[in-house]
């Protein structure tokens, strides 16, 4: 390796890993977002007591925080505090970061939503997939005293034929475009199955091909989504039924693209990774992984970047 080549993977290194460098990117899509919506503080509404960091500089924070895959609230302080205080002067406390980080969810969820509306404009194709995440082990099924802040939301006990055992905790819903770029995310406990789930759900995407898999399978539910949204759901049929049609090889390729995405939360992301001990904490957890790919890819959109390589996006 050249002294050249060096320097320009050093640079790339730090650029990927500075925490300072990342957060201006991401408070800079948010203020872009956002304009409307903030006074000049940048906080959605008015504070008597104005607080030292502002609502979006806490969405920026956790933003940063996921992309970097540091997934500790509290090892993420420590750098903030030892390494970085020159730069965050206006640090709070973690203890009240994690309260208004709950707090601002919505918006997070809010901005990533519209992101990927301005990436996927004109998108024709999506696929959809659910992903089981556990958040208790089944020896404390009886015993457990977590996750009972919200008596709607709170984990069930349901199969998951991905790891072929039952797991106690929710699903995640996905859809992503053809690109790999997140366009709707539900969550529900782990005994709905994905048929229910796209039954429900009011879908914000219309006039477009939606592929699954065989869990997706139902003539009425193909009907429905046509009537609703005009959307196509394709799925792939199964050998024994009579109305067999063989998956298309473009459309085994386009279902594969939702696998990817799913390596990669849970890979970069650490999405199955689980430390909240209530709904509302791992609510706030999962947007903020979602709305992490969705900002890096953005982020690459906006360079005129690949899409899918969201590990290497901070190095342009």
């Amino acid at each position: 390796m050249t002294e050249c080549q060096y320097f320009v993977l050093s640079k790339i290194k730090y650029i990927m890993h500075n925490i300072k460098t990342n957060f201006d990117i991401f408070h800079k899509i948010c203020k872009k977002m956002f304009n409307s919506d903030l006074d000049k503080h940048g906080n959605f509404k008015f504070n008597s007591n104005m607080p030292k960091m502002s609502d979006i500089e806490i969405i920026s924070l956790s933003v940063t925080m996921e992309v970097l895959g540091i997934d500790s609230e509290n090892y993420f302080f420590s750098k903030l505090t030892n390494e970085y205080s020159r730069q965050f002067p206006n640090l709070i406390e973690r203890s009240r970061f994690n309260r208004r980080r709950k707090q601002l969810a919505e918006q997070l969820n809010y901005c990533w939503s519209n992101l990927s509306k301005i990436i996927n404009e004109g998108e024709d194709t999506y696929v959809i997939d659910s992903m089981p995440i556990p958040v208790i082990k089944l020896v404390r099924e009886s015993s457990r005293r977590t996750f009972m802040d919200d008596v709607d939301n709170t984990p069930k006990k349901g199969y998951s034929a991905i790891i072929r055992q039952y797991i106690i905790g929710y699903k995640i819903h996905l859809i992503v475009s053809k690109q790999g770029v997140p366009a709707d995310l539900k969550i529900t406990p782990a005994n709905v199955h994905d048929i229910n789930y796209l039954k429900e759900s009011d879908l914000e995407i219309m006039n477009c091909a939606l592929i699954g898999d065989r869990a997706y399978l139902s003539k009425t539910l193909q009907l429905d989504l046509f009537e609703s949204n005009k959307i196509k759901l394709k799925t792939a049929s199964r050998s024994n039924q009579k109305s067999y049609k063989k998956f298309s090889k473009k459309d085994k390729a386009t279902r594969m693209i939702i696998e990817t995405v799913n390596a990669q939360l849970c890979d970069q992301f650490m999405i199955k990774r689980n430390y909240a001990k209530t709904f509302a904490g791992f609510y706030t957890r999962i947007i903020a992984k979602i709305g992490a790919m969705v900002f890096t890819q953005y982020h690459s959109f906006d360079n005129n970047q690949p899409l899918g390589k969201v590990k290497y996006a901070l190095a342009c």
